[in-house]
């Protein structure tokens, strides 16, 4: 008789669970933190695992935290394990403990109720452990309160350190991200993630975001993170300035458990404006070079984009002319492409690699006729550039742009301003052609 009288007011509390817990699932989230959820990954000594999970769940569970029955599209945060003693040796007589774990496997807390006395049940430790007002269990509760905000510290504020805040268009400059902390200032997790975004201008490195690429990913761990920044080039933005925005993020999982390109943004952290100058003038350069051997050949080719300031301007009365001298600010490679073929022994070796090299002059001139005002002759910046091979003896190749076609031959000669040709010295081909966009107005 006090079986059946027991057994139906268990009954009747694992159907009110299940429905509130059902209406639970499907309301409003309610969550103005990040959503986490958590299994109950293992119990031991007799525990049931079903029973102990609705017990576990009952309490734990909330708009911010969920503990699943099953593993979801996404893998859960957090695990807990629980454990059930008795028939002890020692002062201690029984003992039921739970933990909380990380995904990675680090214990974040361990709740226990312990009795010195042989006749204790489970269901006393059922009840200081969960049921009772004043039960161990239910003092943590919301989890993601007292101890997972804490535990997480999830990224709330971080300086931007850019090398410089005045840019010129399409110029590249390296941005540190540095004291990224909690809301109480303490340094951010290793695992948290931040999403960056220049605005108008382009981030590399990172991870692209599948929902928008422009948006790069990247986890906080224990440095800096630093990356590139590329300002708007000049033909396609007219913008003055640009702004490069941090967002953290609620994905907390290892790369392999949950990939970076499905990083989602939160909030908005922190904002970098940058100035944008005007460029007195772009020019874009492109050359080849063929170079025929004895039973080979070297062939390579590369564009440069180059962006102007005007320094200053010089007269020739004699000649009727005058010459206006800038400066280059940033310059770019693009379209790069080197090659190696050695014909006797049939070998082939290519590249689209380079880097940038210290040699040569950075700067321009341009030389008008003084009666029409327009340009007649330029004088070429000298831009230097290694090829990279990736071969045991980490072969280079020089390059550098020619200057040998300095006359102009098309556009208006006053915004427009085009050059270049052909020119075969020896063994080798030279071939440039370049184009200037001058946007001065005198």
């Amino acid at each position: 008789m006090n079986k059946i009288k027991l057994f139906f007011p268990v009954l009747l509390f694992s159907l009110l669970f299940s429905i509130s817990f059902v209406a639970f699932a499907t309301s409003g989230d309610g969550c103005d933190g990040c959503k986490r959820t958590a299994v109950l990954k293992r119990v031991t000594g007799g525990l049931d695992l079903n029973s102990f999970r609705s017990r576990l769940a009952e309490r734990a569970t909330n708009p911010c935290f969920h503990l699943q029955s099953f593993r979801g599209e996404k893998p859960p945060e957090y695990y807990f394990t629980a454990s059930y003693e008795t028939n002890l040796k020692g002062r201690i007589k029984s003992r039921l403990s739970i933990s909380l774990y990380f995904e990675d496997g680090e214990l974040i807390h361990n709740w226990k109720t312990e009795s010195d006395r042989p006749t204790v049940t489970f269901h006393w430790h059922l009840r200081n452990m969960f049921i009772t007002p004043s039960a161990l269990f239910r003092k943590w509760v919301p989890l993601d309160i007292t101890l997972l905000n804490d535990f997480e510290k999830r990224p709330e504020k971080c300086d931007i350190n850019p090398d410089k805040e005045e840019l010129f268009p399409g110029q590249e400059i390296k941005v540190k991200l540095s004291n990224i902390v909690d809301f109480e200032g303490r340094k951010s997790r290793e695992f948290n993630r931040i999403v960056v975004q220049a605005v108008k201008g382009e981030i590399v490195g990172g991870t692209a975001l599948v929902s928008d690429p422009d948006l790069k990913a990247f986890q906080v761990e224990k440095e800096d993170v630093t990356f590139t920044y590329i300002a708007p080039d000049e033909e396609n933005s007219q913008a003055t300035e640009d702004k490069i925005i941090v967002y953290n993020s609620c994905d907390i999982l290892r790369k392999d458990e949950y990939p970076m390109p499905k990083t989602e943004l939160k909030d908005k952290i922190a904002e970098k404006k940058m100035e944008l100058v005007r460029a007195d003038a772009i020019m874009t350069i492109s050359q080849k070079t063929v170079q025929n051997l004895d039973g080979a050949k070297i062939s390579w080719s590369a564009t440069e984009d180059a962006v102007l300031k005007y320094k200053d301007t010089l007269s020739d009365e004699d000649d009727g002319t005058f010459t206006e001298y800038y400066e280059v600010k940033s310059w770019k490679l693009n379209n790069l492409r080197a090659t190696k073929i050695d014909y006797e022994n049939n070998f082939r070796e290519e590249t689209q690699q380079a880097k940038k090299d210290d040699y040569g002059t950075e700067s321009l001139s341009i030389t008008f006729n003084s009666r029409t005002g327009k340009a007649m002759e330029v004088g070429i910046p000298a831009l230097s550039f290694l090829f990279l091979f990736h071969n045991p003896l980490k072969t280079i190749i020089p390059g550098m742009t020619f200057g040998f076609f300095t006359d102009v031959q098309d556009g208006d000669g006053i915004h427009e301003i085009e050059g270049g040709g052909t020119q075969v010295m020896g063994s080798v081909t030279y071939e440039e052609k370049w184009r200037i966009k001058r946007y001065r107005r005198k």
